[in-house]
Formats: structure tokens, C-alpha cells, sequence
């Protein structure tokens, strides 16, 4: 079983409220603890960000990550997560997103929205649209936003990957 970025961060978290981790004490870089988990940087990096995030790491440069020397015993066992995975939230986070009014998820503040230069940019990329544009779009995406994924996760990834087998919707 692959070891994700949530049980990562589970594990650090519940290190250090168990007081096993102790405020100053270094965490393995991230690049070490992929290597011996055998999983991606990437992986690593996410839960480290979220620990980050919530208080509990301090980041140093070059000096390494270390647990918050400003984390006090009670400060540590009074502190919820930010993040919890939980899907009895998901019907209320509907629920949020399709209400009117001013604070909807996803929309925009619209009486701060630049509509002019929207209305410019907009209409200069319809002008410049080829005729094939015009079409039905390609049904695995964008071509060149596939060509360009596909070259980042070749230099990136390591992997051999190309266009072709990118879908995007």
C-alpha cells in the first residue's frame, strides 16, 4: 500500500501532540524521507506544507525543517487541524457553493472584477481564432496545453510521456 501525503501528515501530527516530536526538534528533508518511503517528493512536500500551514514545522532553508520551537505543551494539545478529511462537510460545502448572495464559492467579487479589460482581452482572442479553433474543440483537450503538460512531466517526472496520452476535461 502506497504511503499518501494525508498519512504523512497524520503520522507528524500525531508525533508531536503525543509529545514524541518535541518543538526544535529536525525532520528528515524532505528528499531523504521520499527515498526511504519510496514515494514522491511531491508527496512529502504536501504534507510538510500542510504541517507548515497549521503551525507545527517552521521551515529554515538550507538549515533544514524542524518542529515549531515556539509550539508550548498547551499550545500543542488545544490546536485542531485545519485540514480534516471529512465527508459529512461535503453536503454542506454544496450547499454553500450554490447559495446566492455575496460569498459564494467560486465567484468572483464581481463588483471588483476588471470587465473592461476582460471585454478587450476576450474579444481579441475570439478575433484572433483560426478557423479550425472555431470548431468542436478536440475531445482529449487543448493540444498544446497537452504537448506543454506532457513535456513538463517528461523533464519533471522523468517520465516518458506524450501528448497523446493526456486527457484533459
Amino acid at each position: 500500500m502506497a504511503v499518501g501525503y494525508r498519512e504523512i501528515y497524520a503520522r507528524y501530527r500525531q508525533q508531536i501532540l503525543a509529545g514524541v516530536l518535541k518543538p526544535g526538534d529536525r525532520v528528515p528533508a524532505i528528499r531523504v524521507l521520499a527515498s526511504e518511503l519510496r514515494v514522491a517528493r511531491k508527496t512529502v512536500e504536501a504534507a510538510y506544507e500542510i504541517l507548515t500551514g497549521e503551525g507545527y514545522f517552521v521551515s529554515q532553508g538550507a538549515k533544514g525543517t524542524r518542529v515549531n520551537p515556539a509550539l508550548t505543551p498547551a499550545a500543542i494539545v488545544k490546536q485542531e487541524p485545519l485540514w480534516q478529511p471529512e465527508e459529512s462537510d461535503l453536503p454542506q460545502r454544496i450547499a454553500q457553493r450554490e447559495s446566492k448572495g455575496e460569498m459564494r464559492l467560486g465567484i468572483p467579487s464581481l463588483d471588483a472584477f476588471p470587465l473592461k479589460k476582460w471585454l478587450l482581452i476576450s474579444g481579441k482572442a475570439a478575433r484572433s481564432l483560426r478557423p479550425d479553433e472555431m470548431l468542436i474543440p478536440p475531445v482529449m483537450g487543448y493540444t498544446p496545453l497537452r504537448e506543454a503538460i506532457a513535456s513538463y512531466l517528461n523533464i519533471s517526472r522523468g517520465l516518458d510521456c506524450q501528448p497523446e496520452q493526456i486527457f484533459i476535461t
